[in-house]
């Protein structure tokens, strides 16, 4: 893909274009804010609610899924190590998001 600057005459290709790291960071954010109608600190906390919420409800059904299978007497040997690694990745994303 190239893409033409207008005030130059160089034709450059995606990965040659020129680095936005010279950017101050207050104009950073505030063309996240203006584009997004959130701050970054708002974003960030929203979608690390969402991403909780989402591990909460797959455990929640995981558990609900295990106990049924449990009550009938139909549980599976590989299906008891389910619980104890979901209860892991559970406990770790909850480290990992919420530390």
């Amino acid at each position: 893909m190239l893409i033409k600057r207008a005030h130059r005459a160089r034709t450059y290709r995606a990965w040659q274009l020129p680095s936005t790291r010279w950017l101050p960071v207050s104009i950073s954010k505030t063309a996240f804010q203006a584009a997004s109608g959130l701050t970054p600190a708002a974003s960030n906390t929203f979608w690390l609610s969402v991403a909780m919420a989402i591990t909460t409800m797959w455990f929640a059904w995981l558990s609900i899924s295990l106990y049924k299978g449990w009550a009938n007497q139909n549980l599976k040997a590989a299906a008891k190590g389910a619980l104890i690694r979901g209860l892991l990745l559970y406990c770790v994303l909850f480290w990992l998001i919420l530390h």
